[in-house]
């Protein structure tokens, strides 16, 4: 929609709130390619949203095309009900006209941002 894609999975933050989790987000903010200089790099805004105990309840993400496959990740990680810890030390591959910089890879910077909360 208007050259985004949106996409969810599992809770979002009013929903896990109203059925009585209490929860934490992990939110990243970053580009789809590296350097971020690279022609058609785009935005990626980043939301997990986390009991307090840390597995995660829920994602929403928006971005280019390689959202797809972030958000299969990501609804996997919840059926599996891995938590903020395992995504921050999630092992990533990189290549620079295909991913985001594994320095600042959204899923494991949104998981940090959860945990030092």
């Amino acid at each position: 929609m208007f050259g985004k894609t949106y996409a969810a999975a599992g809770m979002t933050e009013r929903k896990a709130s109203k059925e009585g989790f209490e929860i934490v987000t992990g939110r990243a903010s970053t580009v789809d390619r590296h350097p971020k200089t690279l022609p058609d790099a785009g935005a990626i805004d980043l939301k997990l949203i986390f009991k307090t105990s840390g597995v995660l309840l829920g994602v929403q993400v928006t971005g280019g095309d390689s959202m797809g496959e972030m958000i299969n990740v990501l609804g996997l990680a919840i059926q599996k009900g891995l938590t903020a810890n395992e995504l921050n030390t999630f092992q990533v591959a990189a290549h620079s006209l295909i991913t985001s910089s594994p320095v600042n890879y959204p899923i494991n910077a949104a998981a940090l941002d959860a945990l030092i909360k």
